[in-house]
């Protein structure tokens, strides 16, 4: 840990960053050692918890883990540690996840101001598809859905994918008066070819789907604090690059 800071704070010194983007997810790499454990797509592996400072480009923190573990298993303390890693001359801090960081202590602490330092972390993570999400995800209307772009050489170009505001407020975001507002972008995008008669059900995606008419979407769930209108932060989450303002 001293190693990292001092790492970290070098890499600062040299390139001053007012911003870290934290990256976080778990990555399977595979052993063929006889003490290992399965990973869940069933071959022998580690699974180490890694957290990425996008801006410096720097692997921040990251702790090794057997292949059995699951990636959204206890959390907050990693990242916690993480967040004590960055170097002086960082005011803000922004937090991405894919679904495994759809932990409830961990979004808390972050909207809550819980680190004394930082204090409200915007952070944008991928969000459980349940039934209730699709059910809300069913009330958008049709005309709500809007065209996601990238930018190409500072030009607009069509990603295929469309995103929607969900009204979605699940059980543990039950709001009270001061409660932090989060929200549940959806975001859907079109499996171009109807299924074949007889085979609606039958075909296995490794993502949610879910049907408009005869055609099928890919469809992804996020929930985030941030204040500012989805697109400027649903095409860095999703491509995936920092939230920090890159557009």
């Amino acid at each position: 840990m001293l190693l990292n800071a001092a790492f970290a704070a070098a890499v600062q010194r040299r390139s001053p960053q007012n911003t870290a983007t934290m990256d976080m997810d778990a990555t399977l790499v595979e052993t063929f050692k006889k003490a290992a454990n399965y990973c869940y797509k069933k071959f022998k592996a580690y699974q180490p918890l890694n957290v990425y400072w996008a801006e410096q480009g720097l692997m921040l923190f990251s702790e090794f883990r057997d292949g059995n573990v699951p990636a959204n298993y206890y959390l907050l303390r990693p990242f916690q540690e993480a967040l004590e890693l960055i170097s002086e001359g960082v005011s803000k801090v922004y937090l991405r996840s894919e679904t495994a960081g759809y932990m409830v202590d961990m979004l808390k602490y972050c909207a809550e101001a819980k680190n004394r330092r930082f204090g409200v972390i915007e952070f944008a993570v991928g969000a459980d598809v349940t039934e209730a999400f699709r059910s809300a995800v069913r009330e958008v209307a049709e005309p709500d859905w809007r065209t996601l772009y990238r930018h190409v050489d500072g030009e607009p170009v069509e990603t295929g994918q469309e995103y929607a505001e969900v009204c979605f407020v699940p059980n543990w975001a039950a709001a009270e008066k001061d409660e932090p507002i989060y929200r549940y972008p959806a975001v859907r995008e079109s499996l171009d070819r109807p299924a074949l008669p007889g085979m609606e059900n039958q075909l296995a995606l490794p993502f949610p789907t879910m049907g408009w008419g005869a055609l099928r979407y890919k469809v992804t769930g996020i929930v985030t604090n941030r204040d500012l209108p989805a697109a400027g932060f649903l095409r860095d989450c999703l491509e995936p690059m920092r939230l920090g303002g890159r557009s």
